[in-house]
């Protein structure tokens, strides 16, 4: 549960002055939280921007927005055993593109936060250990081609799946150097609150995109909000005490059409108390 709380403080003069604080933090005006974490003043919370891009949202039929464009997404499982390649030689240790991938998620069946940063091997299989969660993957050091404006990054697509040529859970491409993927997982130990969700497309067309949630061994998803967008792109407050293991996607259908859907939603995890 979060704190609030206020001290007070005496000048030379003996004047008090008050200081609010969050959660352990002090409270600077005109500092909002959002600073607050990034900067390192508060120290207790986590923030946690999940963005995703589906390239072929189908119509009628609900897909979640992660560019694998697929109707489910294999990775919500306790334990799998997960590798990696790139379709381009390039990415490789020694060379022009990326050399090393790091690989945000959680533990295997734990759900513990679980960061791997991975030695690439090109077009060859690497073995990545075994994972609960894959939530995000990035370039971490490159030999200066490829990526956003081919100054760095991925030369090829990387894939991230199951072992032995399994089902994908990730992907990093050159057009974003990053996965793009509406899919979250919350820690183990921790509790998450939403604070806002957003989608739009870059076409003229309608969409119907969903916020879910899926809460540990609840047996399903639930819409926490649904709605119906035309090209630009829209975003809607939403507060949701997450508990951890939760899952979180943003989901899009084509309304009368196929197309491109960009969605995401804000968060800030902290210990759960």
């Amino acid at each position: 549960m979060s704190k609030f709380g206020s001290v007070y403080l005496k000048d030379e003069s003996g004047a008090p002055h008050g200081l609010t604080f969050y959660d352990g933090a002090f409270a600077v005006i005109g500092i909002t939280m959002d600073y607050a974490i990034a900067s390192g003043i508060c120290i207790t919370k986590t923030k946690v921007n999940k963005f995703g891009r589906n390239l072929a949202v189908p119509n009628g039929t609900v897909e979640p927005v992660w560019e694998g464009s697929s109707t489910t997404y294999a990775g919500f499982v306790d334990s799998f055993a997960a590798e990696l390649l790139s379709s381009s030689g390039s990415d490789t240790l020694l060379g022009a593109g990326c050399r090393t991938l790091r690989v945000e998620g959680l533990e295997a069946t734990t759900f513990a936060v679980k960061t791997l940063d991975v030695n690439m091997n090109g077009t060859g299989v690497v073995a990545i250990g075994n994972w609960a969660r894959i939530n995000r993957a990035y370039p971490l050091t490159n030999g200066g081609s490829g990526g956003i404006l081919g100054v760095g990054g991925v030369v090829g697509t990387v894939t991230i799946r199951k072992a032995s040529a399994g089902a994908t859970v990730a992907l990093v491409s050159p057009n974003y150097n990053q996965t793009e993927m509406a899919i979250w997982t919350v820690p183990a130990g921790k509790t998450a609150v939403t604070s806002s969700w957003y989608a739009g497309s870059p076409e003229s067309k309608s969409f119907e995109v969903q916020l879910l949630t899926s809460q540990y061994g609840d047996g399903g998803w639930r819409s926490q909000d649904t709605k119906t967008i035309t090209q630009n792109t829209q975003t809607w407050d939403i507060s949701l005490s997450l508990p951890a293991k939760t899952d979180i996607m943003v989901t899009a259908k084509g309304l009368g059409t196929a197309g491109i859907v960009d969605a995401g939603f804000k968060l800030v995890y902290t210990d759960t108390v």
